[in-house]
């Protein structure tokens, strides 16, 4: 399982609202909200006396809402990710927040209708 399929496998474990609208990178043209974009970082491998032990990551989790209420649900939702763990049967990985932002952003300049969005930052941990 790749770091994407962990991310996107334990998002929609806990954010069944979205259905697959679950994204790496950025919204696909004509997705409904809310919607999920995931970025991931670069791989920082964690190594002890005896090798790598662990491949460390940072993952951005980010919902797109039409509802300030609706995006805070389902940030409440990605928290519960925090200390959990996926097994994929041949590794284990582990999810813990650190950080999250919030905010709108008017995508249409015709209108005063925000998109609203909660970004969550997560160290997710291979083992």
């Amino acid at each position: 399982m790749t770091i994407y399929e962990a991310v996107r496998t334990a998002v929609m474990g806990v954010c069944s609202t979205v259905g697959d609208r679950v994204r790496p990178d950025q919204l696909a043209a004509g997705d409904d909200l809310p919607a999920i974009v995931m970025t991931v970082g670069a791989n920082v491998p964690d190594a002890g006396l005896d090798g790598i032990f662990a491949d460390r990551y940072t993952v951005s989790v980010t919902v797109y809402s039409e509802t300030r209420a609706e995006a805070d649900e389902l940030a409440d939702e990605l928290r519960a990710l925090d200390m959990e763990d996926l097994d994929d049967g041949s590794a284990a990985w582990s999810f813990f927040v650190e950080s999250e932002t919030r905010g709108a952003l008017l995508v249409d300049s015709e209108s005063s209708e925000p998109t609203y969005f909660v970004t969550i930052t997560f160290t997710v941990l291979k083992c």
